[in-house]
C-alpha cells in the first residue's frame, strides 16, 4: 500500500512538472509573439492602416 501511494505521489509531481513546463512554453511563445508585434509596429509605425481601422474611413 505504501508503494502505490509513493507511485501516485510521483505521478502527481510528474503531472505538476509537465504543466509547469507547458506554462513556461506558453509564456515563452507569448513573449516572442509580443516581440514580433512590437518589431512589426516599429518597422511600420506611420502607416495609418496599421494604427487603427478608423483611419481607413478618414483617408
Amino acid at each position: 500500500m505504501f508503494c502505490t501511494h509513493l507511485r501516485l505521489g510521483r505521478l502527481e509531481s510528474n503531472i505538476f512538472l509537465f504543466l509547469l513546463l507547458k506554462l513556461k512554453l506558453l509564456l515563452l511563445l507569448l513573449f516572442l509573439l509580443f516581440h514580433l508585434l512590437s518589431l512589426f509596429f516599429f518597422l511600420f509605425p506611420f502607416h495609418p492602416r496599421f494604427l487603427h481601422p478608423a483611419f481607413d474611413r478618414c483617408i
